[in-house]
C-alpha cells in the first residue's frame, strides 16, 4: 500500500465501510422496534445473526480505520499492514451482507407476516435498499483490493468455503421453528445463528487469506501507536496537562500495573483477555436488555435471563475471537516479534 493516492482512496473506502456498518446498526434497531409487528427476522436464528452482525461489522471496520489513521514511522502505511486493513473492511462488508441475507431468507420464508401490510412492505424495501448500498460499497472495496493489493486465490480452499456458505444459507432457510422453543432450544438456536454469521463470513475469505504469521503490527501495536500520537499532540497543545501525563506514566509503570498487564498480555496468554472482555460484554448486554425490556418481579427469573444473555454474548465474543483472531491480526503469539516494524516501514 504505497503512495498518497492509494492511502487516500483506502481511507475513503474505510469511511464508507464504517458508514455502512452504522447503517446496519440503525436498520437493526429500527426494524426491531418500529417494525416489530411485521418483522419476520426478529426471531432466532435470524435475530441472532443480526445481533452479532451489528457487533462484528462495526468492530472490523473501526479496526481497519484505526490502522489507517494511526501514525507510522514513515507516515505511510507499511506493506505488511495492507492485507489486514483490507481484510478488516472485507469482514465488515461481509458481515453486513450475511445479516441482510439472513433477513432476506426470513422474508421469503414467512411472507404472510409482512407482505400484505404497508409497514411490512416498507420493511422489505428498507432491506432491499440497504442490500443495494452494501453491494455498491462491496464493489468499491473489490476494485480497491484488485488495484492496490492483487492476490491469487487458493482453489483448494474453495470447496470448503462453498460448503460452509451454502450450508449456512440452507440451515437458515430450513431451520425448524419449533427448535427454538424451550430454554435449551432458545439458547441452541441463538448459538446456531451466531455461527451462521461468523463461519460464512470467515469462509468467504479462506481462498484469499494466507496464514497471518510473520511481521505485522497487531491491535496492541495499533492502540499503542495511536495513544502515543494522541498523547504527543495533547502535550504540545496543552502543556498544563504534562504533570497529569507524568503521573499517569508512573502509575502504569508501578509494580501492580505491570503485573496486571503481564497477566493479561494476549501475546503471552491469548485467551485471558478474551475471557475478561467476553464476560464484561456479556454482563453489559444483560443489563442493557434488562433496562430495555424491564426487570421481572421474580428474582430467579431475572437472574436466569441475565445469565442466558451473558452466556450467549460471551460465547459470541469468544467464538468471534477464535475465528477472526489470526484473520484480522488481532494479536501475535509470544514467539513472534514484539515490534516488527522497522523505521523504514518494512
Amino acid at each position: 500500500m504505497e503512495g498518497a493516492t492509494s492511502t487516500r482512496r483506502l481511507e475513503r473506502t474505510a469511511w464508507a465501510v464504517v458508514g455502512l456498518s452504522a447503517l446496519l446498526v440503525a436498520f437493526f434497531g429500527v426494524s426491531k422496534h418500529s417494525f416489530a409487528e411485521v418483522n419476520p427476522f426478529a426471531e432466532d436464528p435470524f435475530d441472532a445473526v443480526g445481533s452479532f452482525g451489528v457487533q462484528l461489522a462495526p468492530f472490523a471496520a473501526l479496526l481497519s480505520l484505526l490502522r489507517i489513521l494511526r501514525p507510522y514511522p514513515t507516515r505511510a502505511i507499511p506493506a505488511a499492514q495492507a492485507p489486514f486493513i483490507l481484510r478488516g473492511l472485507q469482514v465488515s462488508v461481509l458481515a453486513v451482507a450475511a445479516t441482510l441475507a439472513a433477513d432476506g431468507i426470513a422474508l421469503v420464508r414467512t411472507p404472510e407476516i409482512w407482505i400484505h401490510l404497508a409497514a411490512g412492505r416498507a420493511l422489505g424495501l428498507l432491506t432491499l435498499a440497504l442490500a443495494i448500498v452494501t453491494g455498491w460499497v462491496g464493489w468499491a472495496l473489490v476494485r480497491l483490493a484488485s488495484a492496490t493489493h492483487p492476490r491469487r486465490w487458493n482453489r483448494r480452499e474453495v470447496p470448503a468455503a462453498a460448503l460452509v456458505i451454502v450450508g449456512s444459507g440452507l440451515a437458515l432457510a430450513f431451520y425448524p421453528a419449533h427448535w427454538r422453543l424451550g430454554f435449551l432450544g432458545a439458547i441452541g438456536t441463538a448459538v446456531a445463528g451466531m455461527l451462521m454469521l461468523m463461519l460464512p463470513v470467515a469462509a468467504s475469505l479462506w481462498p484469499w487469506a494466507d496464514d497471518v504469521r510473520g511481521e505485522y503490527d497487531d491491535t496492541l501495536d495499533d492502540l499503542d501507536a495511536l495513544a502515543g500520537g494522541v498523547a504527543g499532540w495533547l502535550q504540545k497543545r496543552t502543556p498544563w496537562l504534562v504533570p497529569g501525563f507524568t503521573w499517569f506514566d508512573r502509575a502504569l509503570a508501578s509494580r501492580p500495573m505491570r503485573r496486571l498487564a503481564k497477566g493479561l498480555d494476549p501475546r503471552v496468554h491469548p485467551w485471558r483477555p478474551a475471557w475478561v472482555a467476553a464476560s464484561l460484554l456479556g454482563v453489559m448486554l444483560a443489563v442493557a436488555e434488562g433496562l430495555g425490556e424491564g426487570v421481572s418481579p421474580r428474582l430467579s427469573r431475572t437472574l436466569m435471563v441475565g445469565l442466558v444473555f451473558t452466556g450467549i454474548e460471551a460465547a459470541g465474543v469468544l467464538s468471534g475471537y477464535a475465528v477472526f483472531r489470526r484473520l484480522l491480526g488481532i494479536c501475535r503469539d509470544e514467539k513472534e516479534p514484539l515490534h516488527p516494524m522497522t523505521s523504514d516501514g518494512s
